[in-house]
């Protein structure tokens, strides 16, 4: 009789253990939406069903939507969210009731993640977390949707990574540039870096792939990137770009349409020898107009006899004083290496070898101040 009265207690006791087990977590909004251009922080608020005590969650996971599988195993949130629960009397002492008070999550999207989602394809993403009371573990999922108003690149500025803008480099040495982009908005940035060598492309610039970049840009407004080793192994002329290859990417900031053509370059020119002596003889150029002293406005017009076998021209603009005795590159000039190296121009164009008459593009004159002295190179 004893035996069969703590076999029944004992079966009671298992009941009211298993009942007390944790039965359900949520997260408050169910959905939001992340602004990928301000990435400010968002507000979630976790709560749990379960029995009086702790209920702890120790990490954050960012899954794709409708899966498990976590955009990014090694990107995770480690902070400890605790919900404590605990035991309320009645009012009448006779019955009583579990109160879990539901804890909030300032969460701030990792870069990385938005930027694999991006890549991804993906327009939302899902955010979990999984509450345990040391026994039963219950998950909650909220899902986030990433929002924007586009990207806009509203300046960049080529350089190489010395900072100048122009270089006469040894065969064989190494060589690399940097753009520095500035930008409205967000989203994922995809471009090009190319070179070309007009000397071996009859006179049509051929750009070559040299790496894609893959890029998201969110808050901040400015980015700086660095190509690859420029190619040196060869002597020659060559230019080199970041081409911009998403057209869901504006570059209406700039004052261009999306016409790669229109993009800012940079010209540099391998020699055989590594003496810093080594000259470089120029052709020839005989100009048309504008004439000296000409009011630069935004319909000049420069222009200037062909020259033979020319691969490409290069119009260049030097800001300087009124009495600067800056060699104009319409002269017949031995130009030592160092000086080619060191000048810096406030504004430029690449122009084809085809082509004898150009204007300066928005971006060009941009670069300009008024009243300013301009000699062009």
């Amino acid at each position: 009789m004893i035996k069969n009265i703590f076999a029944g207690f004992s079966i009671a006791l298992a009941m009211v253990t298993t009942s007390w087990a944790i039965t359900g977590a949520s997260g408050s909004p169910t959905a939001l939406s992340y602004s990928i251009d301000s990435a400010l922080p968002v507000s979630v608020s976790w709560q749990v069903a379960g029995p009086a005590g702790a209920h702890l969650s120790s990490v954050g996971r960012f899954t794709e939507p409708g899966t498990v599988n976590e955009i990014n195993s090694s990107i995770r949130v480690n902070t400890n969210i605790n919900i404590n629960c605990i035991n309320v009397i009645g009012v009448n002492l006779q019955t009583s009731f579990v109160s879990c008070t539901p804890t909030p999550e300032i969460l701030m999207v990792p870069a990385s993640i938005i930027s694999t989602a991006l890549s991804d394809g993906l327009q939302a993403i899902n955010y979990s977390r999984s509450f345990t009371d040391g026994s039963v573990v219950s998950t909650a999922t909220i899902t986030i949707n990433l929002t924007s108003n586009g990207l806009n690149i509203t300046r960049e500025l080529l350089r190489f990574n010395d900072h100048s803008t122009r270089k006469v480099i040894a065969k064989g040495a190494s060589l690399f540039a940097s753009a520095e982009l500035s930008y409205t908005g967000g989203g994922l940035f995809n471009a090009q870096w190319e070179y070309a060598s007009p000397l071996s492309g009859a006179g049509n610039l051929t750009f070559i792939p040299l790496k894609t970049v893959r890029q998201y840009l969110g808050v901040g407004g400015r980015v700086t990137l660095q190509s690859p080793v420029l190619p040196t192994n060869a002597a020659g002329q060559y230019v080199v770009r970041l081409r911009v290859i998403d057209t869901g990417t504006s570059l209406s900031g700039l004052g261009l349409g999306n016409n790669p053509a229109d993009l800012p370059v940079l010209r540099y020119v391998v020699i055989h020898s590594n003496d810093t002596k080594t000259t470089l003889a120029l052709p020839p150029i005989q100009t048309n107009t504008p004439i000296d002293g000409s009011l630069l406005q935004r319909q000049t017009s420069f222009n200037w006899q062909p020259v033979t076998g020319a691969a490409a021209y290069q119009l260049e603009l030097y800001a300087v004083a009124r009495k600067s005795t800056l060699p104009r590159f319409s002269e017949h000039l031995e130009i030592d290496a160092n000086v080619i190296e060191n000048r810096t121009a406030t504004a430029g164009l690449l122009v084809p070898s085809d082509t004898t008459t150009v204007s300066l593009s928005a971006l060009a004159r941009d670069m300009l101040k008024p009243k300013q002295s301009i000699i062009g190179a």
